[in-house]
């Protein structure tokens, strides 16, 4: 195949926020009403699209969005199954099509505060129209549809994260809990569960919460949080221009910062040469990465200012735990 291997980094396709919800046609008619444009022959349309200046387009895309659609990170223009191509790429729904796994050893994992991205973006008022309005507002409509395929209620959800409190700005980090499992690791250990039944084929799971000096996504997104936010740990593989614009400097050479670049880039060099994170044991990488061999304890490696090899469980088996203990 193309791919010998795999590396995916805070988000599975899986993940509610990665594929169209909707059929794309219906976004096509509500763009075409919001441009004042005839879509009833979609080549002239499409036609039409690509006359129009590429950040016009994304303004507009913008303003079809609900209410609804912004607060449940829901967007009109994401991939979804292709019937009618010559040479389709997608022909199922990702859903399905995740479940005869990765071919290929890979590596997959994400950071500890996921959602401290949208934080920024929240006040009294959204937190206010959440807590009254969970059925609706809560969580992505593929998350809500999941937890019922699991006999998770909204309501055994939300109280899984907030007990019996409302949500509010004083509960943040419970907020930023429940939305980093809604939006990242009910997905992505949805997919660990898939793969951990695949043999020989291994998949090397790690979670990292060391916190940055200086978070890219943090300033660009006003987060002033403590926490691992979102893409964080892109900045120990890629020095990207946007570090300049948010402050970022390159760390010093005796700092754990420094320290950490060079783990990340030695564990995923090997990996991409041979298939294995840690082939071998250092002074700079002193543990063997192991790769999860159960479909609901999963083996990871936690990466701080050092290398453990830890455990979790599976998000969806805790959630049924805990509706099971309570009835």
């Amino acid at each position: 195949g193309l791919f010998n291997k795999a590396i995916i980094q805070s988000g599975v396709a899986t993940n509610p926020w990665a594929s169209s919800l909707n059929p794309p046609l219906e976004s096509v008619k509500r763009l075409g009403i919001f441009l004042d444009k005839d879509t009833s022959n979609i080549k002239e349309f499409v036609n039409y699209l690509r006359t129009i200046d590429a950040y016009d387009l994304v303004r507009a895309e913008i303003k079809i969005r609900t209410h609804q659609d912004d607060i449940l990170y829901i967007y009109p223009f994401l991939p979804s199954v292709d019937l009618k191509a010559k040479d389709p790429f997608l022909t199922l729904p990702i859903q399905e099509a995740a479940k005869a796994g990765i071919k290929v050893p890979s590596i997959c994992g994400y950071v500890a505060h996921e959602a401290l991205m949208i934080v920024g973006g929240m006040n009294d008022e959204k937190y206010a129209e959440i807590n009254d309005d969970s059925e609706n507002l809560l969580v992505h409509p593929r998350v809500l549809k999941f937890l019922k395929e699991h006999n998770v209620t909204i309501e055994d959800f939300k109280r899984f994260y907030f007990g019996n409190e409302k949500i509010s700005s004083k509960c943040v980090d419970k907020f930023v809990d429940m939305n980093s499992a809604a939006y990242f690791t009910i997905g992505i250990h949805n997919i660990i569960e898939i793969q951990s039944k695949i043999p020989n084929i291994p998949m090397y799971f790690y979670k990292f919460e060391y916190e940055l000096e200086t978070s890219i996504s943090k300033k660009l997104l006003g987060v002033d949080m403590k926490g691992t936010c979102h893409s964080d740990d892109m900045s120990f593989l890629f020095h990207a221009k946007i570090d300049k614009i948010v402050g970022r400097q390159l760390p010093a050479p005796d700092s754990v910062e420094c320290r950490l670049i060079q783990i990340f880039t030695g564990m995923w060099t090997n990996f991409a040469k041979n298939g294995n994170p840690t082939p071998w044991k250092t002074n700079l990488i002193p543990v063997t990465w192991e790769p999860i061999d159960n479909c609901v304890e999963y083996k990871f490696l936690n990466i701080t200012d050092k290398l453990v090899m830890s455990s979790e469980k599976n998000i969806i088996q805790e959630l049924i735990d805990s509706v099971n203990s309570k009835s």
